[in-house]
């Protein structure tokens, strides 16, 4: 019995540091989860769009209009002539300055796209870090939970031969053995689910240790809600379609065409000036401006629904977080250091007669169940932080140094 005992011991001691987690040093770990994640196909998806967002903007600093080169050659009656002309069509309204706005608004829209992405990137990458954790921990706990069981087997059927117990006491532990070892079986299926999915985004890094956990959650977000990653860019999108709208009403202005031609006709050297004007008089383009202008309004809509839906949803990411790490952090107390003893105590009872079979393997299940609970309940208060971060629009600096992402952290 010194062996079941034991392993009752290594089971509580699961859930407070689970194998290899404190190999790595927290701040490692960080740098080595952020290098890890810099590498991955979809964080370098994200830099790409962004430096193509750049690029557009570098070319909308540049001139409209290239100047445009004709030419023309004739032989008549053994006369030769020739004309070369030089046209450039004229930005008079300044139409390239609003192109400019756009192209930066689209800029501004992109960086904080780019800073949200990664956010979300690095949010996924932990949250599948702490479904593996989890995952780990629940098969360890079916697999310790078989072993029990096994042993309360193997216990009463010698206490069978010494006519302790009848056939009906056996056949409960088999039927709870077997129970178990399906239990077992899905738990190993949903470590493994978890391990890939973890993989997908962490590779074969170690396992983050319970400090770099701790640090996350002494970490305080300092929220301001005109700095969220998605207010900025929803805010960039309304101010590009203001400049868009304003472009293409300059765009639509009559833009004169202004050429120089010089050449030679009848052995005498002629040149000239031209101007062309389109005229705007069967269509003024005002229902195309009339939408533009709409479409301006809308973005400044979503732009304040955008603000009010981010403040509620910090609330209520805070509030959650608090809810589940109150919770676990009461398990903590009150449960954890009490199973070892309940279940000695089960024990017990149930070798002195005072507690049936059928009753110790129920309070075995409920020994198990509240296992379960401490760690779901650790997982959850986890995802809870994690989504806290998210709702803020950021993550402290020792996770998303400001080098790599320009943005508001704490620290």
């Amino acid at each position: 019995m010194m062996c079941f005992r034991h392993r009752l011991a290594i089971l509580s001691l699961a859930l407070i540091t689970p194998a290899a987690l404190a190999a790595t040093p927290p701040s490692n770990w960080w740098s080595q989860a952020r290098a890890q994640l810099q590498q991955h196909p979809n964080w370098q998806a994200t830099q790409a769009r962004h430096s193509s967002t750049q690029a557009s903007a570098e070319q909308a600093a540049l001139p409209r209009f290239n100047p445009e080169l004709e030419g023309e050659w004739q032989r008549s009656n053994g006369q030769r002539s020739y004309q070369v002309g030089l046209n450039q069509e004229l930005d008079v309204w300044n139409s390239r300055q609003a192109l400019q706005q756009q192209a930066q608004q689209q800029v501004t829209a992109s960086h904080a796209t780019n800073r949200w992405r990664q956010l979300q990137q690095w949010i996924n990458a932990l949250s599948s870090e702490v479904n593996w954790q989890a995952a780990r921990q629940q098969q360890q706990l079916a697999e310790q939970q078989q072993q029990r069981l096994l042993q309360l087997q193997q216990l009463i059927q010698r206490r069978q031969q010494q006519g302790d117990v009848g056939q009906l006491d056996a056949e409960l532990a088999f039927l709870s053995l077997s129970e178990q070892r399906l239990t077992l079986a899905q738990s190993q299926q949903q470590q493994l689910q978890a391990e890939q999915q973890r993989r997908w985004w962490l590779g074969q890094l170690d396992a983050a240790p319970e400090q770099a956990w701790q640090q996350l959650k002494q970490a305080q977000p300092e929220f301001e809600v005109d700095q969220h990653p998605l207010l900025q860019t929803a805010k960039a999108h309304w101010q590009a379609q203001q400049a868009t709208a304003l472009a293409a009403q300059r765009d639509r202005r009559s833009r004169p065409t202004l050429g120089l031609t010089v050449g030679k006709e009848d052995q005498q050297t002629v040149s000239g000036l031209n101007l062309s004007l389109p005229l705007n008089v069967r269509n003024d383009y005002a229902p195309e401006q009339r939408a533009l202008q709409q479409q301006a309004l809308a973005l400044e809509a979503d732009y304040r629904g955008q603000r009010r839906q981010l403040l509620q949803q910090w609330q209520q990411a805070q509030q959650n977080w608090r809810n589940f790490d109150q919770q676990w952090q009461q398990w903590r107390q009150h449960s954890q250091q009490r199973l070892s003893h309940t279940a000695e105590l089960l024990r017990q009872r149930w070798q002195q007669g005072d507690l049936s079979s059928a009753d110790y393997l129920r309070s075995l299940n409920q020994l198990a169940a509240s296992q379960r609970a401490g760690i779901e309940l650790q997982r959850q208060a986890r995802l809870a932080n994690l989504q806290r971060w998210l709702s803020a629009g950021q993550l402290p600096t020792f996770v998303l140094p400001a080098a790599t992402v320009e943005t508001h952290h704490a620290s």
